[in-house]
């Protein structure tokens, strides 16, 4: 629960927030819930990648490449603290940032918000 209200994830659910303040998280068992907070070092990449705030499902096939991404980012993160693991974050994010496109349709109609 955040800013935002509160929202409950299924198998395949993902959410991209703003880094707007304190976010609470609450898991149900059996459950999984995979979390990436980049840290200030990391802005460039998120705007760079252009990902925004949103909600959508994965199909299970892009699910398990997503987790794929993640193992391989958790194994560079114990092997080099620094290149790999901001370049596993970057792979990450631009596999996030490909499921966003159903909605650049959308977003190119709504006026306001831009990307920074």
């Amino acid at each position: 629960m955040g800013r935002e209200g509160l929202f409950r994830l299924r198998r395949g659910d993902w959410m991209v927030l703003d880094r707007t303040g304190p976010l609470e998280v609450r898991a149900q068992l059996p459950g999984l819930l995979l979390g990436v907070a980049p840290g200030a070092g990391a802005h460039e990449i998120v705007r760079d990648l252009g990902l925004l705030p949103g909600r959508g499902r994965m199909t299970s096939a892009q699910l398990r490449i997503a987790m794929r991404l993640w193992r391989k980012g958790a194994s560079s993160v114990t092997r080099d603290a620094i290149g790999g693991s901001r370049s596993a974050l970057r792979v990450l994010l631009a596999h996030v940032c490909a499921l966003q496109q159903v909605f650049a349709t959308g977003v190119a109609r709504c006026p306001g918000r831009s990307l920074p």
